[in-house]
């Protein structure tokens, strides 16, 4: 073999890689979508040290594959400080080898209740 008959093999495998990567790149989004649709619909709750955090998922990002989640949050034992609503899309339920969070499935009965009592602290808050 000579130097351009490397080369031309070069780029060709190059074209290869290429295709090949894309190929693995959709089968990868398909496998993290697949994995990701299975918790929609559900609602997961977690709390720690008197925070409660809950999470409506109500969807799978069509471009990126996350979950698209409504996450309430608020501290149980006392009525200041502290309380929220928002989406988030970084929700990871699979992860439970985080030692940050401990989340557990809960009911829509719940997810709401908790929801409500944020409800309750923004209107108490506001003039």
């Amino acid at each position: 073999m000579n130097k351009d008959e490397v080369v031309a093999k070069l780029i060709e495998v190059r074209a290869q890689e290429k295709e090949l990567r894309k190929t693995l790149n959709q089968l990868e989004f398909k496998e993290k979508a697949e994995q990701a649709g299975q918790y929609v619909g559900k609602f997961y709750i977690e709390t720690r040290q008197g925070s409660i955090r809950c999470v409506n998922v109500y969807g799978v990002d069509p471009k990126t594959a996350d979950l698209l989640s409504l996450m309430v949050s608020y501290y149980d034992d006392r009525e200041d400080s502290y309380f929220e609503i928002g989406a988030v899309s970084h929700f990871t339920p699979w992860d439970q080898d985080s030692q940050i969070f401990n989340w557990e499935e809960t009911t829509k009965e719940e997810y709401l209740k908790h929801y409500n009592e944020v409800q309750r602290r923004i209107k108490k808050t506001l003039p």
